[in-house]
């Protein structure tokens, strides 16, 4: 401890010399698997984090940017560590596609967690959505042209 000053305050034998340690602990992604495909255009993707986490970005970007550093959407999610992501959105999802997604947390002042060696939360997953889905005849009590039901 040291006084107003900046002088450590009493002997430095007075003071415990236990070494503490800690760890960070990881961002989890969990959800969709990386390397997934046929995924939906509007999949849910959970991902595990510190309890502490005030809220979390979802970072996503295509293939163009598989480290995910220049991501083309940035949501904020405060709350569960999920999201749904939305078929309305800005930046919809192609059918056939690869994107690369990842998690960062962020603080109650919106100040982004540090990366370090020992925390994974910059790493990013991958997953290509679903082939474009084919109609192959009219949908049961469906009128063609004027016809009658089916």
């Amino acid at each position: 401890m040291f006084d107003g000053s900046g002088n450590i305050l009493g002997e430095i034998e007075d003071y415990n010399n236990d070494i503490w340690n800690f760890k960070i602990l990881p961002i989890i992604l969990i959800e969709p698997n990386d390397k997934l495909s046929n995924v939906p255009v509007n999949p849910v993707f959970k991902w595990d984090g510190p309890n502490d986490v005030y809220k979390y970005e979802f970072w996503l970007s295509n293939d163009d940017d598989p480290d995910v550093e220049n991501p083309e959407v940035i949501i904020d999610v405060p709350g569960p560590e999920s999201l749904v992501y939305p078929l309305d959105g800005e930046f919809p999802l192609e059918d056939e596609t690869t994107y690369h997604w990842k998690v960062v947390p962020k603080d109650v002042n919106n100040n982004y967690g540090l990366p370090s060696s020992f925390s994974n939360y910059n790493s990013s997953w991958e997953f290509t959505t679903r082939g474009y889905s084919e109609l192959v005849g009219p949908l049961s009590g469906t009128t063609i042209l004027g016809s009658t039901s089916i």
